[in-house]
């Protein structure tokens, strides 16, 4: 419990870290976005320290943004499952108005039975369809810590970009830095609850509250956030492929809806 208070402790103390950015596959979209204490391959961008904890798999995501064909995205990664260790790979693009590719190198290790430390580098590429920004290259990093508090409580938290790398000099604008925080309980052996705090530079707490039952082959999900956004998802498994479908209903944008498949080694 002492080690639990350590990461609340060490959460209130950060600085409220520009705009949250959206679940970029299907699971954490139909959470409402609450991922930091999820395990999958795509952990690598949620909380890389998680990928100890997660199997050896391959995964894609393709996703459309409240029905607008410019505002998709197509997510690959593939998590290697070590002794004590884990290593991740990922490719990110991200059209819209911005468009982003984003390439990822994770490496996680268990520091003691129950708690393991996870860094990623990110290497990205930003292309505007705006003639006022020209091709930027820039790297970042992730910090993420997962600590198994008991058989029925996970916390996870992540940091990513802390130095605020810089984006264009004149004006000085920067990539946002974004803190999460989060907490999966199991109410029952085949019932999790998934609660996440969001902080982005220059904008208000973001909260994530999801609900996950799963039963032999079938995983069914729902949550919300506090952007308007509610999230919807079922995920099919059949042996080693899993396939997951996610919805996000936003009262006002629409819908968007997101896909991910998924191969165990």
């Amino acid at each position: 419990m002492r080690k639990l208070y350590l990461f609340i402790y060490l959460f209130s103390y950060l600085p409220i870290f520009p705009n949250n950015p959206p679940p970029n596959n299907a699971i954490a979209l139909s959470l409402g976005g609450a991922s930091a204490a999820h395990h999958s391959p795509f952990s690598i961008e949620y909380n890389s320290a998680n990928l100890v904890w997660s199997p050896s798999q391959f995964g894609f995501n393709a996703q459309n943004r409240f029905g607008i064909g410019d505002y998709s995205s197509l997510f690959v990664v593939n998590s290697f499952k070590l002794d004590k260790a884990a290593l991740g790979l990922s490719f990110l693009m991200d059209q819209g108005e911005l468009i982003t590719y984003k390439t990822q190198v994770a490496f996680a290790k268990k520091i003691e039975e129950n708690i393991s430390v996870g860094i990623a580098l990110n290497h990205l590429l930003f292309k505007s369809i705006n003639p006022y920004y020209k091709k930027k290259h820039t790297v970042t990093f992730n910090l993420g810590v997962s600590y198994i508090a008991n058989p029925k409580m996970e916390v996870g938290f992540q940091i990513s970009n802390p130095t605020q790398s810089q984006l264009i000099q004149y004006p000085n604008e920067s990539i946002p830095t974004n803190t999460r925080l989060g907490i999966c309980y199991s109410i029952t052996p085949n019932i999790k609850a998934y609660l996440d705090g969001i902080q982005s530079t220059n904008e208000p707490l973001n909260g994530c509250i999801g609900l996950e039952i799963y039963r032999e082959e079938y995983t069914v999900r729902g949550g919300f956030n506090f952007n308007q956004v509610v999230g919807l998802g079922l995920t099919f498994k059949k042996k080693s492929i899993h396939f997951d479908i996610g919805l996000g209903i936003h009262n006002v944008l629409g819908l968007s809806p997101s896909i991910n498949g998924r191969h165990a080694w």
